[in-house]
């Protein structure tokens, strides 16, 4: 129960991965030393016992066909370490569905869960409103998970919950703290401003809500003065909290309006990170992958590794760059990562969540009883609405407490309706425990506890090392930041973000034989990632490698023909082999894809030039300074592009502003004496 509470309060300023990495490896090692304690229980029993019910084999089949997975997978490294998470996850059902023995118990579980998620939203709350920093966050309000977005999955979990220890509740005291518990994680779920999460809570509420209604007379009953008026309080207190601002009294409503309307709103008008229609293009993308790799996926947590090379395969991505992670929608990657296969697992997975939730609700004995189903099941209807639009099923801490809420389902559904004065369990399968194997299998748990500490141990420093490595970098220490690197791959040779880092460092140090290898080494992983086939291309020029830097930048364009950096430097090797006509088309569409960017005007000027095209000269030029006033090299050029075309006026202007800017510029003052002297002759 302790690991309840401590999974989402982890978390380690000084680590790179300052949430996800400290939480799996919580998780992994608390579920391996309960693994061990189980064994130990075997033993002396002399049988161990399973729980023999649908969810259990549903999660078994799906935990196997994840692991099958690893055999096609991409970089196998990255399908292990999240299969960790799923197995150490079915640890904790496993043990919870064999061991729950009444509803105290699972009551106690409840109290755990919602002492964590106020934790979590109060966290969050002081750093939205009072800016408190102790835990580091891209947006407040971020508490331990360093995202709002991940922090606001975590809450709307812990929502249904207590909602459900309200009406449960009996006593002023607890019926007080379950009411401000409710206010909390409600505030911080509107203050998130996480519209994934928004609808996630409206669908617990509804969901509760009707089966509430389905009981009315017991929750009429039940419904006290004191409880009518925490009731009242509860409302207006979240009316109140929803005109306040991290700036004081400010109505957010309206903000979350316009928030819910810019969903539905053009690609061209809303923020990346938030629109729907962006999360379209994702999946249109992803339904190229998948069916490619229809029936077995492209192996566990391998869509990051392989969705690159779909980035645009169906439809152009909205922001130009780099990839991303993962494609807003888990039931998505669920497929395209397992294929028909895997997701046809999960929704049996699903099935049975249903399926026990319905006979726990049916069946239920207590008033107690039913409303502890109903909130599990809505805790996990929750996620099942998240994912659809986030990924909460990639992280940690939501895999982990939703095999918490399925054992309690799992639990429930199969003991609902027995008699409560009896000692209520799950049917379980015993196996026959011979000492022999018994002292075997307790070995081989503690040596896996024991062996899983060195690593995690290991993981934890590398991603210090890694934290340490970026803040060398952003100080331009680059010798300290290959060090750090170092450190942090001797520690964790898989430490994918270290190597990539390493190249970049040693290619600012101009160490480019050795940046060459750690870029190879990163794509060997890798092998779709834009940045690293980009930086290897430009180590391959600066080692004048340049038919192999083309190789790399015209894979990089097989996969995102709108990178600019890539046609721009095709056109440079092009330009400097003296191909000005190829150059020059690249640089167009270069110029093209980046509109704003000045050197790719300058260049394509240049070039322009080269071909005798002097009007278009001019005007790329002339734009190159408009987008950077003070381009002393446009000016420049523009200046001698005059002298050449004989307008002698505007050649001297172009010159005099060059001096201006930059008064020791000696060239372009040696340029205006001779376009002076020339004149005077003239």
């Amino acid at each position: 129960m302790a690991a309840l509470i401590a999974a989402p309060l982890i978390c380690v300023n000084t680590l790179g991965d300052l949430t996800n990495l400290p939480k799996a490896l919580f998780v992994q090692a608390t579920s391996l030393f309960l693994l061990v304690l189980w064994l130990g229980s075997g033993l002396t029993r002399r049988r161990l016992e399973f729980p023999a019910t649908l969810p259990s084999i549903a999660l078994l089949l799906l935990l196997a066909w994840g692991a099958v997975s690893f055999l096609w997978a991409v970089n196998e490294v990255l399908a292990f370490r999240q299969w960790m998470i799923w197995l150490s996850s079915w640890i904790f059902f496993v043990v919870l569905a064999s061991t729950l023995r009444g509803q105290e118990q699972v009551q106690r579980l409840f109290f755990c869960v919602f002492a964590a998620g106020v934790m979590v939203a109060g966290l969050g709350l002081l750093q939205y409103f009072l800016g408190v920093d102790w835990v580091r966050q891209l947006v407040a309000p971020a508490a331990t998970f360093g995202n709002k977005n991940m922090a606001a999955e975590f809450v709307v979990l812990a929502f249904p919950v207590a909602i459900g220890l309200f009406f449960m509740s009996r006593r002023p005291a607890a019926v007080a703290a379950s009411s401000a518990g409710i206010i909390l994680l409600a505030s911080f779920i509107f203050h998130s401003f996480t519209k994934a999460s928004w609808m996630a809570a409206t669908a617990e509420l509804l969901l509760m809500g009707i089966f509430l209604l389905g009981k009315r007379s017991e929750v009429f009953t039940r419904l006290d003065r004191q409880k009518k008026i925490a009731a009242v309080l509860v409302v207006f207190s979240l009316l109140f909290v929803s005109q306040l601002s991290s700036k004081g009294f400010e109505p957010r409503t309206h903000d979350a309006a316009t928030a819910v309307s810019a969903v539905f709103s053009g690609p061209e008008t809303e923020a990346f990170d938030t629109s729907l229609s962006v999360r379209l293009r994702y999946w249109e993308n992803t339904g190229v992958l998948i069916a490619d790799h229809l029936i077995f996926g492209v192996g566990l947590a391998n869509f990051r590794v392989v969705y690159p090379e779909y980035q645009m395969a169906a439809v152009e991505q909205y922001r130009k760059g780099g990839a991303t992670y993962y494609t807003h929608n888990d039931y998505l990657q669920i497929i395209a990562e397992t294929g028909l296969i895997g997701l046809l697992l999960f929704f049996f997975v699903i099935g049975t969540a249903v399926y026990s939730a319905v006979r726990a609700m049916r069946n239920a004995d207590t008033f107690r009883g039913w409303l502890l189903s109903l909130s599990s099941f809505a805790a996990l209807a929750g996620i099942a609405v998240n994912a659809f639009f986030s990924f909460p099923l990639q992280l940690p801490a939501a895999v982990f407490y939703s095999a918490v809420f399925l054992a309690i389902l799992n639990f429930s559904a199969v003991t609902a309706g027995r008699d409560d004065r009896t000692s209520k369990r799950a049917p379980t399968l015993s196996v026959p425990w011979h000492p022999a194997a018994g002292w075997t299998g307790l070995a081989l748990g503690i040596m896996a506890f024991g062996v899983s500490l060195v690593h995690s141990h290991a993981l934890v420093s590398a991603d210090y090392y890694n934290y340490r490595m970026m803040a060398a970098i952003s100080r331009k220490n680059w010798e300290m930041a290959v060090q750090h690197g170092q450190e942090s791959l001797r520690r964790d040779p898989e430490h994918w973000k270290s190597r990539f880092l390493i190249g970049q460092a040693l290619f600012m140090k101009g160490k480019y034989a050795e940046a060459l290898e750690s870029y190879r080494s990163f794509l060997g992983r890798y092998p779709n990632n834009y940045a690293a086939l980009y930086n290897l291309g430009l180590v391959h020029q600066k080692l004048e490698n340049n038919e192999s830097a083309m190789k790399s930048y015209h894979r990089l364009l097989a996969m995102n023909h709108k990178h600019g950096g890539a046609l721009a430097n095709i056109a440079m090797i092009h330009g400097a082999q003296g191909d000005h006509e190829t150059a020059f088309d690249f640089f167009s569409k270069a110029v093209a894809v980046e509109p704003e960017n000045s050197n790719f005007h300058y260049n394509l000027g240049i070039s322009a030039i080269h071909l005798k095209k002097y009007s278009q000269a001019e005007s790329s030029l002339k734009r190159a300074v408009d987008l950077k006033p003070g381009y002393t090299q446009a000016i420049m050029i523009l200046g001698r592009l005059y002298t050449t075309q004989k307008k002698y006026d505007d050649a001297v202007r172009m010159f005099e502003n060059v001096l201006r800017i930059d008064p020791d510029q000696g060239q372009a003052r040696r340029y205006l004496l001779q376009l002076k002297q020339a004149t005077q002759r003239g």
